[in-house]
């Protein structure tokens, strides 16, 4: 259903990572603003109460960022995902979850088109995990028994997302959950 690789990068990797994301977040505090209003209405509007997770794109940064693109090419080679088919590049983000965030269960699907011979294999390099919650988890039916799936810091997971129902648990800690995220479509 899934396959966790421990240790995937190293203690200056990880470092890079988190100073990466401190960047993108100086870059974008106005925004965050923005769109942490926006999320926090909708979120209110459906009955939910969680604290917004944010995205950052990390599509601009891989052209020039050397250290990143090895990373990234060390995570597809893990997945078994050819660097060189531009094609199969779906989304390319480092996702951060602070305090209160939670993702409930879902899937990834395709168009119904493309999902008849392509799939969303979903390789998750956890930079740092919340303290408290904050658990990946997943099954094969959506509402049925879910499982931890144990991802450790600075940990690689491949699933996938378009078949495997998946969902994050709330975080309860105060440290945020750090997440680097690319999703490849392939051939089933």
């Amino acid at each position: 259903m899934y396959k966790v690789v421990p240790d995937f990068i190293s203690d200056d990797e990880q470092t890079f990572l988190k100073d990466l994301v401190s960047q993108y977040i100086t870059k974008s505090n106005g925004n965050l603003r923005s769109y942490a209003d926006h999320e926090q209405h909708h979120n209110s509007v459906n009955g939910r109460n969680t604290e917004p997770i944010f995205f950052f794109s990390i599509v601009e940064e891989l052209k020039t960022n050397t250290r990143l693109q090895d990373i990234v090419r060390r995570m597809q080679k893990a997945a078994g995902v050819p660097e060189e088919n531009p094609n199969t590049h779906f989304n390319w983000v480092i996702s951060v979850a602070p305090r209160g965030t939670e993702v409930m269960n879902h899937t990834d699907p395709l168009d119904a088109e493309r999902m008849k011979t392509k799939k969303i294999l979903r390789i998750n390099l956890i930079v740092q995990n919340a303290k408290r919650g904050g658990t990946f988890q997943v099954s094969k039916v959506s509402n049925d028994a879910y499982i931890d799936a144990d991802i450790p810091d600075k940990g690689l997971m491949m699933f996938e997302a378009s078949e495997i129902w998946h969902r994050i648990t709330a975080n309860l800690s105060n440290t945020t959950r750090i997440n680097l995220s690319i999703d490849e479509v392939v051939d089933r």
